[in-house]
């Protein structure tokens, strides 16, 4: 009975402070270079590609700036895209291919300025 009354106890402890520490993980980590593995819609035009998330019943399309590499990336096929505080930030920078590698990653901050030089990871190296 009494270990039954400290797991109750426990529980509503971490109740109240859950909502806290999710909080405080989002507001340190929103400025983070994320990644997500999106669909090619509409095909590169010289300027910006159209992506969106695979299976999105708003049919969303993002038109984001893609690196040169991307220049044949056909619709269907489904590209990485990283982006910094929100998809306004994005840029399409490889193809997603499970079966081979793909090109480098040339991921630069904001101020386009290099920070990593991603080589030859397959899409084991990446959780989505």
């Amino acid at each position: 009975m009494r270990n039954q009354e400290t797991q109750n106890e426990a529980m509503r402890i971490w109740k109240m402070i859950e909502p806290k520490i999710s909080e405080k993980i989002k507001q340190d980590t929103k400025s983070c270079v994320r990644m997500k593995k999106l669909v090619v819609v509409t095909p590169p035009n010289g300027i910006t590609l159209g992506v969106m998330q695979p299976n999105d019943n708003t049919n969303t399309i993002f038109n984001i700036p893609y690196v040169a590499s991307l220049s044949n990336a056909q619709v269907g096929q489904c590209a990485f895209v990283i982006y910094w505080y929100g998809m306004t930030n994005a840029i399409a920078v490889a193809l997603a291919n499970n079966s081979s590698q793909y090109q480098s990653l040339l991921v630069m901050d904001v101020n386009r300025m290099v920070i990593n030089n991603l080589q030859a990871y397959t899409m084991d190296n990446f959780e989505f």
